[in-house]
């Protein structure tokens, strides 16, 4: 089985999902559809071609799934946190 583009795997999620939608009972009257899961399938394959696509882009630990959400922003506050301390020490003059 040869390995497929993530990146193309996902666009062709999005288009699934998209071509649902298009063919799904719209009501142009009441702006609506008749049924929820002419919303909700599309919605879950939408999320899981986005899924996708950032497992392409992001690094994944082996045999540990996707970082968590909580480990991200800690990660990239205390780069913040490093940055901004040491552009603030760099603006400090020095004493001899």
């Amino acid at each position: 089985m040869e390995k497929k583009d993530p990146i193309e795997e996902a666009r062709r999620y999005v288009a699934n999902a998209k071509e649902i939608i298009k063919n799904a009972n719209y009501d142009p009257e009441t702006k609506s559809y008749e049924d929820r899961k002419y919303i909700k399938a599309p919605g879950d394959i939408l999320w899981k071609g986005c899924l996708i696509a950032l497992d392409a882009i992001l690094p994944i630990r082996n045999g540990k799934g996707r970082p968590s959400i909580e480990n991200t922003k800690q990660q990239q506050e205390s780069e913040i946190a490093s940055f901004c301390n040491s552009s603030t020490s760099a603006m400090t003059p020095c004493t001899l």
